[in-house]
């Protein structure tokens, strides 16, 4: 590992120190003297300051590229043998974590290992809040919240919901690198950083100053460890992520990647389903501008709660997949529903589809579904229940869709907007009731003289053959190009 020159100043024993560091930077393997003929980037050097300057002074130097550290009464060899002492500390931490690797414990054995370098309690919990590590021998009663955590296993629900109204949790989550937070609950100040295995956010590494100031350089160190723990998670990653192993057929499938026969078997026979059962995807996103945070505790209810649906985690999405050929699926269902939206969850509800093997395009749909609720303020959104609204999404986004409608009913609406008549509306009535005169007056409330005397003068304004044809041959490919015009008018054209 690498060292900065805080790092160095601040183990040092000695009260005659001066930092006049202006990099800091995480550059430093070994030590050296200054009087060496080889200047080595890595190296910090340590020398007397008379041996350079005008000066009578007992003072030694530790130098560093653009930092350099002043130390008053001391001994140049001491200071030396200090200087590499410390970095050897910290490079036996390193062989440490490392060797942390292959334990079951693996994480609670790192930070009891960093106690002394970093210093202050720290603790490692999992996106769902609950305790993955916490440093050992420190009392509940250095702080409140340090005595919750111990107590409670972690973060509780309330304390996550809070923390994401109040404290910006969310945002926080973004953290990529070792960044510095006042706590916006207490008076405490702590840094934080997300931990990522496989591109999963895989838990939040926190030191507290509940102690004492967090020292300059403390990033550098806090990085390292959590380099460590990635690798850590990421070697035992089966026992951290909160995905299925079961929903890897699934994954594949969605993702449009090839799926084996044995994977898609594999998950059929552990859930005693069929291929071609009847399914529905459900699509859930926190309602949050940043990263989620209570979207991995949702997981654990959902899968405690409902154990006949496969549920896994896609990105900053969960994803349910119900099997609506089990028994109760609709009441199940319901109670997915309820549960969802009474925690302010959004929701996108595919239809119900047949086949396992058709799950991309269904999962799509519960896509789409879901960005309808971010955009029309809705927290459930179905479907089964939007083919309109897909469709007229679709003709909206065509600059084609207007040429190709019937160029019969665009004049009789634009004449009606001109001399506002009725005749267009007459038209629509009267093509969508089968050309029955009887059925048409009735849907307009008008007498049946007075829709004769309006479609005489239709006749007068355009070319009524189209209409007359469809009329005696009943043509369905021009009665659905007649449909699809009076929905492009009414609904894309305003």
């Amino acid at each position: 590992m690498k060292l900065s020159m805080w790092n160095l100043y601040y183990s040092l024993p000695y009260q005659d120190a001066v930092p006049m560091i202006k990099d800091g930077h995480p550059t430093i393997t070994c030590a050296r003297w200054i009087v060496t003929s080889y200047l080595n980037q890595d190296a910090v050097y340590v020398g007397s300051e008379k041996d350079y300057f005008d000066t009578n002074e007992n003072v030694a130097l530790v130098v560093h590229r653009h930092d350099m550290i002043l130390v008053r009464n001391v001994e140049v060899e001491e200071l030396f043998n200090e200087i590499c002492c410390i970095i050897d500390r910290f490079m036996l931490w390193e062989q440490k974590l490392e060797a942390c690797m292959d334990q079951a414990g693996g994480l609670q054995n790192m930070l009891d290992a960093s106690r002394d370098i970093l210093k202050n309690p720290a603790f490692l919990y999992a996106p769902d809040g609950h305790t993955m590590a916490i440093t050992s021998g420190y009392s509940p009663s250095i702080h409140p919240h340090w005595k919750e955590l111990l107590e409670c296993g972690g973060l509780t629900d309330r304390k996550m919901k809070r923390m994401r109204q109040e404290a910006r949790l969310s945002e926080i989550f973004l953290d990529i690198m070792p960044t510095r937070h006042d706590s916006l609950l207490d008076t405490f100040h702590y840094m934080h950083c997300s931990v990522f295995a496989n591109n999963y956010m895989a838990g939040h590494l926190v030191l507290f100053d509940f102690l004492e100031p967090i020292e300059e350089g403390m990033e550098y160190l806090m990085e390292h460890l959590i380099h460590q723990m990635s690798q850590y998670i990421q070697k035992h990653f089966d026992r951290f992520s909160p995905t299925s192993r079961l929903a890897d057929a699934v994954i594949r499938l969605i993702s449009s990647q090839t799926c084996e026969i044995q994977e898609l078997d594999y998950l059929l026979h552990s859930l005693n389903w069929r291929e071609q059962d009847a399914y529905q995807f459900l699509v859930v996103q926190e309602k949050v501008e940043h990263e989620p945070v209570l979207l991995t505790k949702l997981y654990l209810r959902l899968t405690r709660d409902f154990p006949e649906d496969l549920i896994f985690r896609i990105e900053q999405k969960l994803v349910i997949l119900k099997n609506r050929n089990r028994d109760l699926a609709e009441e199940s269902l319901k109670n997915v529903l309820t549960f969802l939206t009474r925690e302010g969850f959004l929701c996108g509800i595919s239809s119900i589809f047949p086949g396992l093997r058709k799950c991309y395009v269904y999962y799509q749909q519960a896509e789409a579904e879901l960005r309808r609720c971010f955009h029309e303020g809705l927290l459930l959104s179905r479907g089964d229940e939007r083919g309109l609204a897909h469709y007229l999404e679709v003709l909206r986004e065509d600059p084609l869709a207007e040429p190709y409608v019937n160029r019969q009913l665009l004049y009789l609406k634009n004449h009606d907007e001109i001399h506002h008549t009725l005749y267009y509306s007459t038209l629509k009535t009267y093509c969508l009731s089968g050309f029955q005169l009887s059925d048409t007056a009735r849907i307009l409330g008008i007498h049946r003289n007075s829709l004769s005397y309006r479609l005489e003068r239709i006749r007068e304004l355009i070319d009524f053959s189209f209409f007359d044809r469809l009329h005696s041959s009943g043509d369905e490919q021009e009665r659905q190009l007649l449909y699809l015009s009076f929905l492009i008018i009414d609904y894309v054209l305003k």
